[in-house]
């Protein structure tokens, strides 16, 4: 494709400024297609179909691991929490032993 095809595409694209990411989309096929750029048109179509399939995974995986690190949290917390009771527990306990233990010694 010579610079001046090249230029000529780029102006078509432009004018008007597409409001959208799929209206360029768009624009740029057709005018790839119009211009007789068949084989380079699929070629767009199919890249620009596996970029958008790639951030949709890489969303969907951003989501995933912070559902996970939120859970991995509650988990932590739920742990501390448990710690915390099964220590106050034990000190409950030991209080009672040394309490017992004395009233039976006069």
């Amino acid at each position: 494709m010579a610079y001046d095809e090249i230029k000529s595409i780029a102006v078509s694209v432009t004018d008007p400024v597409p409001e959208t990411t799929e209206e360029l989309r768009r624009k740029i096929e057709t005018i790839l297609i119009e211009k007789g750029f068949t084989k380079m048109a699929k070629n767009y179509v199919v890249e620009c179909y596996k970029n958008e399939e790639r951030r949709k995974r890489e969303k969907l995986d951003k989501s995933v691991l912070g559902l996970i690190s939120r859970s991995n949290e509650d988990v932590m917390n739920e742990n501390a929490k448990t710690e915390l009771k099964t220590s106050h527990r034990q000190k409950l306990s030991m209080r009672l032993q040394r309490g017992a233990g004395r009233s039976k010694h006069p």
